[in-house]
């Protein structure tokens, strides 16, 4: 079917072929860019001295602390780190998983409860994710969620910052899927599996299967998840999952195409807090 198109009132001028963001009042501008300029001190601060992985990191804002997941010595770890100026130290690592490696892992920080959670996977077996708690520079852990019970990889989970967690990851018969789940202490319950591949795509792309290819997160304003992909047909892909008013069956709307023929490469998302607006990015052959 032919992709959906969107009509709006320009704010400014768009060129062509770029991308836009839908403004508070309705209409589109252009997304621009600008320099950043940070103060550091240029000094590196190691928190494994052992092949890590990919690490993930979010910051818990509740304890003013960073955690930091990554694999060390066949196991999944998670660090806490604290910035004081432009200074990094770090508590002792704690392992969240000791039957294997992770070698997919996504983390972020959930307001309501004050935790984080964890989300990770093993090359092509089950999805898990687990509860961590920050008590000054340590984390501990609950119990361990079975996500996925089937061989499925390339997990991202995101918050909404009233006690649920969203899980979206790729299944190896080529599907997307997304679950949501509510956390109550340290433990994780979750409600049923919706599949997005009409919706946002799921052919077999390197891109999806190792995780590049997916970007989620929570559009604070609107109150749903955001859900972007980068399948095999090289489209950039979005979607809105909803959390329901209670429980934690989502549901999910018609996927939109905001861009084609862009490759096989990485795609993320972000909300901006200021701006009250979703910013997605993707590589196309070297370029971004």
């Amino acid at each position: 079917s032919a992709a959906p198109e969107v009509t709006g009132t320009a704010s400014g001028a768009i060129a062509i072929n770029k991308p836009v963001v839908v403004n508070t009042d309705g209409t589109l501008s252009q997304i621009s860019s600008s320099a950043l300029s940070e103060a550091v001190d240029g000094s590196t601060y190691e928190f494994e001295d052992s092949n890590s992985g990919i690490p993930n990191v979010c910051y818990d804002v509740g304890n003013g602390k960073y955690v930091i997941v990554f694999t060390s010595s066949g196991e999944g770890h998670a660090i806490v780190a604290s910035v004081s100026g432009t200074t990094i130290s770090y508590g002792t690592a704690a392992a969240f998983e000791t039957g294997f490696a992770p070698n997919q892992y996504s983390v972020c920080y959930e307001a309501d409860s004050g935790k984080v959670v964890i989300a990770y996977s093993h090359q092509d077996t089950k999805v898990y994710a687990k509860v961590g708690t920050v008590s000054g520079t340590s984390i501990t852990f609950g119990s361990r969620l079975t996500v996925k019970t089937t061989e499925s990889k390339a997990v991202l989970v995101a918050a909404d910052g009233t006690g649920k967690v969203l899980f979206l990851y790729y299944v190896n018969d080529n599907s997307t899927e997304c679950v949501m789940a509510s956390i109550s202490g340290t433990t994780l319950s979750k409600g049923t599996a919706v599949s997005l591949t009409s919706e946002i795509g799921g052919e077999s792309s390197t891109a999806m299967s190792t995780g590049m290819g997916y970007g989620l997160c929570y559009h604070e304003d609107v109150g749903k998840f955001i859900a972007v992909s980068k399948d095999g047909a090289s489209r950039f892909d979005a979607v809105a999952i909803t959390k329901p008013a209670s429980g934690n069956d989502c549901t999910v709307s018609s996927g939109y195409e905001l861009a084609n023929n862009c490759g096989d490469g990485w795609v993320d998302v972000c909300y901006d807090t200021k701006n009250k607006q979703c910013i997605g990015v993707f590589s196309n052959g070297g370029d971004s």
